[in-house]
């Protein structure tokens, strides 16, 4: 796992789907763009 800067936060004013991935249970990985990753710390 790697750090990364946060470059930019920009505000969106369309609507975006999102997903609540908060309620995972006994697994908190998943696949983001074909990238494996974790919601856990």
């Amino acid at each position: 796992m790697i750090e990364v800067k946060i470059i930019k936060i920009k505000q969106i004013y369309k609507k975006q789907k999102i997903y609540n991935i908060s309620r995972v249970k006994d697994n908190h990985n998943f696949f983001a763009n074909g990238i494996l990753v974790h919601n856990r710390s």
